[in-house]
């Protein structure tokens, strides 16, 4: 896209596939509600580490106003 525009495929960030049926359908009806415009941005499926070096899995995280 020109311009330096977002498309939706940047605006929803799979990190990796799910390995669940009940999660991957979750997703797809978040997918279905979270609009694809600014200022939404989702990513899905990761993990991070604490401070505390324990880890923690994520589903989705929806950044928006």
């Amino acid at each position: 896209m020109s311009g330096g525009g977002v498309t939706a495929v940047d605006r929803w960030i799979e990190v990796s596939k799910s390995a669940y049926a009940h999660e991957a359908d979750g997703l797809e009806l978040l997918r279905a509600i979270i609009p694809m415009a600014a200022p939404y941005r989702v990513w899905t499926n990761f993990e991070f580490m604490d401070n505390h070096g324990g880890w923690n899995e994520v589903d989705a995280l929806v950044l928006g106003r």
